[in-house]
């Protein structure tokens, strides 16, 4: 083994024939200000890269002049885990599959439950069949526009035009 100990202090650095060792913080390249104890890796663009050879899959992260960026880069998808269960995966054609709820401002998702509200202030476009098992509710100033059959099944009410009701 090579180890570097500075005088009566702990081993800072031991090398051995399979295994390299660190005690303290480790700084490579030119780093301002350390963000904390550990790792610091500085320069014009610092990169960390992971690569496994068994199947060729890349992982990148590195941060630019106004940019930082963490992603794969070969042809393999990227996944994201939280308390060691996927939460998230972006596929090679950058399409997201989240294995739980998903929520954003107007729109919840429910992996279990199924259910999806959807909030709009703007015109929105729905291609293809659009099923309503239990109320539709359209409100504010716009009226919606539909082409094609509208059918009433059961019980249902449509109010049209401000007063005209159809009851099936």
């Amino acid at each position: 083994n090579f180890v570097v100990q500075p005088a009566g202090g702990v081993a800072q650095l031991t090398v051995g024939a399979s295994t390299s060792t660190f005690a303290g913080d480790v700084t490579i390249g030119s780093v301002d200000t350390p963000v904390g104890a550990g790792l610091n890796i500085g320069n014009e663009s610092p990169t960390i890269q992971l690569f496994d050879t068994t199947n060729d899959a890349k992982l990148l992260m590195y941060t630019q002049d106004s940019s930082s960026i963490v992603g794969t880069y070969s042809n393999h998808p990227l996944a994201f885990y939280t308390n060691s269960t996927l939460a998230l995966t972006l596929d090679t054609s950058q399409n997201a599959t989240f294995a739980g709820d998903v929520e954003a401002p107007g729109i919840y998702v429910g992996a279990t439950n199924a259910s999806f509200d959807f909030y709009n202030q703007g015109t929105s476009y729905f291609n293809g069949a659009v099923t309503v098992d239990a109320a539709f509710t359209q409100s504010g100033g716009d009226a919606s526009t539909f082409s094609g059959t509208i059918a009433a099944v059961g019980a249902s009410t449509f109010t049209l035009n401000d007063g005209i009701f159809i009851k099936a």
